[in-house]
């Protein structure tokens, strides 16, 4: 149960999108196109990093040939600070819907509930986020509160099995 938690907490964090453009080359292959001055390229980089723009992000703006395209690159670009609060804020909801479950059939369907939304998030995102020491410490205890919560709610009102004596073999 625990490792299936732990499980839908990576799936919001989507696999490395290594191997695509970096911020420095996709804003240089649109400069070709946009005319862009130095400062511009630089300014455009470190809102790239700064923001981690994901590898389909790159990849438009690296492709943009106008100004209104770049635009439209970035028009629904959220920042890191902020996807991560929303994120820890949904997490939270869960590990707090699951800590109200009684019964397997409640702890059952946060758990579903939960999948669900780590998948459409893992579509949305494309890049792992880089997480700091704290936000680290915050996901894990966020997790353990949940894989407990399952875990008491899914073993409530279970009879423990006795099993029978052991035959002897003589």
């Amino acid at each position: 149960m625990r490792s299936r938690i732990l499980w839908v907490l990576v799936a919001i964090l989507p696999a490395c999108d290594a191997g695509k453009l970096t911020c420095k080359d996709a804003i240089l292959k649109a400069r070709t196109g946009l005319d862009l001055t130095d400062d511009e390229v630089s300014m455009m980089i470190g809102t790239c990093e700064l923001r981690d723009w994901s590898g389909n992000t790159r990849s438009c703006i690296a492709a943009a040939k106008t100004v209104d395209a770049v635009e439209a690159c970035t028009a629904n670009v959220s920042d890191h600070a902020t996807k991560l609060a929303e994120s820890l804020a949904a997490l939270h909801r869960f590990s707090d819907e699951m800590c109200r479950c009684h019964d397997t059939a409640c702890a059952t369907r946060v758990n579903d509930e939960m999948t669900r939304w780590s998948e459409a998030e893992a579509k949305h995102q494309m890049r792992t986020p880089k997480l700091s020491d704290a936000e680290t410490k915050e996901l894990t205890a966020v997790a353990e509160k949940m894989g407990k919560c399952m875990q008491q709610a899914m073993t409530t009102g279970i009879e423990p099995q006795v099993l029978p004596p052991a035959i002897e073999d003589r």
